[in-house]
């Protein structure tokens, strides 16, 4: 996928692959940067696997708003990733499912509206959390209300998330805990979220997101007593980078541990003209979206659903 290919203006300038200081980063680096070129502009995002209404979306974004298709696309697929979480998956075999888990790094230019493009596919995402949280203070108001002897019987309110987007490793495990069917996080500069990993306790913080990539427990032992696990672990993150910095990200054992192969790198087929204009985004296109995302959200919420593959599908996979 988008992963795979990078535009002309890419390959003209390929500074931001090379490291001076380690020989193998500069491999590595190299080794990702041929793969993007081997594909380059025969690998354009597939726009029309989505229902017409979303490649008629993703058209009017980038016509009104200036929107990369490339990043509008990957958005709608982290966000439909975060609405279904764990509870539609995927049987490739009798013992193997998977999960829907992206990991996606948004790359381009300062100002090309990467961010913009994230926040607007997620926001009827931000829109359950916010019913969700207006919801825990009324129960929590009720709870705290509660003679002394009756709260000993009554569940203590948590807050159900489906989103982060600042947090400690604690508060992640904790929002996966009382949200277990999966947890979205997304930050605007990805590269200070994958900079702080270790900074609590060596080690501990990139394994565990390694692990949530490949569905395994998460448990953590706390000195309050306070203990926590996830079994059927879903992850997905999602981040914007600026070009220049990657090779500044992804060192040690970034590259050596396999975090970077689980990340899709989505860099734009082309550059769109972000000078300003009268155009707008109709409300129908937003009024459809919202609606599209939360029915989504819904039919996981209210049903668990393994998917199998069409033999012709099937076939197509192995090929590819």
């Amino acid at each position: 996928m988008e992963n795979d290919r990078l535009h002309d203006g890419y390959q003209k300038d390929t500074s931001f692959f090379h490291s001076n200081n380690d020989n193998e980063n500069i491999h590595i680096l190299n080794g990702l940067k041929e793969d993007f070129n081997l594909v380059s502009g025969k690998n354009i995002f597939p726009v029309n696997v989505f229902p017409p209404m979303i490649q008629k979306l993703v058209g009017e974004l980038e016509t009104t708003l200036n929107f990369s298709p490339d990043y509008t696309s990957a958005s709608i697929l982290y966000a439909v990733s975060v609405s279904i979480g764990n509870r539609i998956q995927l049987k490739v075999k009798n013992s193997w499912l998977e999960k829907s888990n992206l990991y996606m790094v948004l790359v381009g230019r300062t100002g090309d509206v990467k961010s913009h493009s994230v926040s607007f596919c997620l926001h009827p995402l931000m829109n359950l959390d916010k019913q969700n949280f207006d919801q825990y203070l009324l129960k929590k108001k009720e709870y705290e209300q509660l003679p002394i002897e009756e709260k000993s019987k009554t569940t203590v309110p948590v807050l159900r998330q489906l989103l982060l987007n600042d947090f400690t490793p604690e508060a992640f495990v904790k929002a996966h805990y009382f949200n277990p069917r999966g947890i979205g996080l997304y930050t605007d500069e990805i590269a200070g979220f994958f900079n702080s990993f270790n900074q609590y306790r060596k080690g501990s913080e990139e394994e565990s997101y390694l692990s949530a990539w490949s569905g395994k427990p998460i448990i953590k032992n706390r000195i309050s007593g306070e203990e926590m696990r996830v079994d059927n672990t879903k992850v997905d993150i999602i981040g914007t980078m600026q070009e220049a910095i990657l090779s500044s990200v992804f060192h040690s054992n970034k590259l050596k541990n396999g975090f970077i192969d689980r990340l899709l790198f989505v860099l734009p087929h082309k550059y769109v003209d972000n000078r300003w204009n009268d155009l707008d985004l109709d409300e129908k296109y937003i009024e459809w979206y919202s609606e599209f995302i939360e029915k989504s959200f819904y039919i996981a919420e209210n049903s668990e659903i393994v998917l199998e593959f069409h033999t012709e599908a099937k076939e197509y996979l192995y090929k590819w």
